[in-house]
């Protein structure tokens, strides 16, 4: 499953040991996701809003990785 930024289930944080390290981790979402439309000629680097974010993306295969660049209103 996926990260939820309206919820915050699945959080892309990730926690190491009994400390919490704030590393953002890319989310994967499949190329032909039906749930997360994205078009299949985005070039890599570009940035979208999704959810009220902005992400960059990046291609990996047959599935995109998504880094948050910015939470909230843009």
């Amino acid at each position: 499953m996926g990260y939820c930024p309206r919820c915050g289930e699945h959080t892309p944080y990730r926690e190491e040991d009994r400390e919490q390290t704030m590393e953002l981790l890319p989310i994967r979402i499949p190329v032909h996701s039906r749930i997360v439309p994205i078009p299949p000629d985005v070039p890599d680097g570009t940035t979208i809003r999704y959810a009220g974010c902005l992400f960059s993306v990046r291609r990996v295969g047959e599935a995109y990785e998504l880094t948050l660049l910015r939470v909230g209103h843009v």
